[in-house]
């Protein structure tokens, strides 16, 4: 009992403080693991998609073994039954979320999918998980800091769309210079779509997104962190192979692929996928350890600024903005600074 103790310090941290910076580690995590997406590029999705599932209940079952102490209820609970279920439908709900969510990007690109898809899972989920788990959260700061948050969104979907404008004029008379991000678009343009079907593709990715973390809310009433992001894990595996067969036969986007070629891909390919789902899972746990102790609702709120990171990489490491007019930059900043404003408003509701 005394080593499970010890172990479990990581769990619930013994300050605000520690609790910020795993909210702010689960935001950074969330931000990049779609950089390995982007180097698995010649690699199907739905292929890719299944080792990042594989990574991702690798990584949970590690360290709910190693930090957790292999428990799945707080002490003293009993009748927890139903927190598994909760648990595992979060999980279940988020893996079908995602998918369309990465079809709503490649559909319909930033200027739809960021405010229709990622602008309802942040400001729906933070209210649902507010309602459940409010923790001392002050409502003023913390939905002040998501309306900042969403009006970054907007100013980051700003940016973007005149960083194509701006390398359109560069590059007169061909084809404007296009992220990773809109590469995937161009998967699609051979099947297109409604305009209706994308939006309703955006609307329903965002809904099910938001659900995912008031559904663990619930489960951590009576389950440790760890013992959440286990369940959790274990029901994004369980629904991975219904979902790449599905993808592989009626792509979203993208050409069908045949799931046998998973064991003909080269250990490379493979690595990439077993490392966006590791940098995911270690996200993921970090959000719902951090939730413990300055609440859900405020570590998903801070955890869901994520596209600040994304930018960041798109700047710095990516080059998107390189030739960017000033303009273009000085939305960049003020996407960057909003950002800002949003996590310390968020952070000072506690």
């Amino acid at each position: 009992q005394r080593r499970a103790k010890a172990m479990y310090d990581p769990v619930s941290p013994s300050t605000s403080a520690v609790s910020l910076v795993l909210a702010l580690l689960s935001l950074t995590c969330w931000g990049s693991w779609s950089n390995f997406a982007k180097a698995a590029v010649n690699t199907p999705f739905p292929l890719f998609y299944a080792d990042f599932c594989l990574g991702t209940l690798v990584t949970a079952a590690v360290i709910w073994v190693t930090l957790g102490a292999s428990t799945l209820p707080q002490d003293g609970e009993e009748s927890w039954g139903a927190n598994v279920g909760y648990a595992f439908a979060a999980g279940a709900i988020f893996n079908v979320a995602n998918v369309l969510l990465v079809a709503a990007i490649g559909m319909a690109g930033l200027a739809v999918a960021f405010p229709v898809g990622i602008g309802l899972a942040l400001v729906l989920g933070t209210l649902l998980t507010y309602l459940i788990d409010s923790n001392g959260n002050d409502p003023i700061f913390l939905f002040s800091g998501v309306f900042a948050a969403f009006v970054a969104i907007l100013f980051q979907v700003a940016a973007d769309g005149m960083r194509v404008r701006d390398q359109a004029e560069i590059n007169t008379g061909t084809k404007p210079l296009a992220s990773a991000d809109e590469e995937l678009a161009l998967e699609s343009v051979k099947q297109p779509k409604s305009r209706t079907y994308v939006l309703g593709v955006c609307a329903v990715s965002g809904l099910l997104m938001a659900l995912w973390a008031p559904l663990s809310a619930l489960a951590e009433k009576k389950l440790t962190a760890y013992g959440t992001s286990l369940i959790f894990a274990m029901a994004v595996m369980c629904t991975a192979p219904f979902l790449c067969a599905l993808l592989s036969k009626w792509p979203l986007i993208g050409a069908p692929c045949r799931l046998e070629e998973y064991f003909s891909l080269p250990l490379r390919q493979h690595t990439y996928g077993w490392l966006a789902g590791l940098v995911w899972a270690v996200g993921t746990i970090a959000n719902l350890v951090s939730g413990d102790k300055v609440g859900l609702a405020l570590s998903y709120a801070i955890g869901q600024a994520a596209p600040m990171v994304a930018t960041l990489w798109g700047v710095l490491y990516y080059g998107e903005f390189e030739g960017a007019s000033v303009r273009t930059m000085g939305l960049v900043v003020c996407c960057m600074a909003t950002y800002a404003g949003a996590i310390a408003l968020v952070a000072f509701s506690k």
